[in-house]
């Protein structure tokens, strides 16, 4: 980016209805969040020693926030970020959501497929008390993400549930709950669904 295309002298008062959550910079314009706002700041005229003269306001959408400076990151030129009601991405245009095939994480909560695979298939034992059979963000405030560039994933971490969402190009759901539990059983090893 250019780390000087938004002087610090030049300060700018953004109508927001709730406190700010994030500011994030993308192609030279400045994104700035509340819990519901999405607000862009362009840039409209430099001068020579690069201070701005003046910044429109656009308020791009009203039911559309971010949850927090760690939930959100740069994909290229673009932004992904969570707020309450999914995760969502913008090139500073238009915002577009890419959560609608997991949309009931933040509705309800999305059911882990391998703890009811194993224990309704009959194979192995029963889950172990404690181990999570649900997921969800409907009260998570501690979610980050950030982007892996090598492998072009975006990683949605949710630490207080053990688990990341994982986008490319789809959603995937990594857990660090283990499923397996061991033991011996007659002098032979015996692994069952934890």
């Amino acid at each position: 980016g250019h780390p000087n295309a938004i002087k610090e002298e030049n300060t700018q008062f953004v109508p927001t209805e709730k406190t700010i959550t994030a500011i994030q910079s993308i192609n030279d314009k400045l994104m700035v969040f509340t819990e519901s706002e999405t607000f862009l700041l362009l840039p409209s005229v430099t001068t020579e020693d690069g201070g701005i003269v003046n910044i429109r306001q656009i308020k791009l959408d009203e039911g559309v926030g971010c949850l927090s400076p760690n939930s959100i990151t740069k994909v290229g030129n673009t932004l992904v970020w969570v707020d309450r009601n999914g995760v969502y991405q913008s090139n500073g245009v238009n915002i577009q959501k890419i959560s609608t095939d997991i949309n009931n994480l933040f509705t309800d909560y999305l059911t882990n497929p391998l703890t009811k695979f194993y224990a309704g298939g009959g194979i192995g034992a029963p889950p172990a008390a404690g181990l999570r059979h649900n997921y969800d963000i409907t009260t998570e405030r501690n979610i980050n993400v950030s982007y892996d560039v090598t492998n072009n994933l975006v990683f949605v971490s949710i630490p207080e549930q053990n688990y990341v969402l994982v986008y490319q190009n789809g959603w995937s759901i990594w857990t660090f709950d283990s499923m397996l539990q061991g033991g011996t059983e007659g002098g032979d090893t015996a692994i069952s669904v934890k």
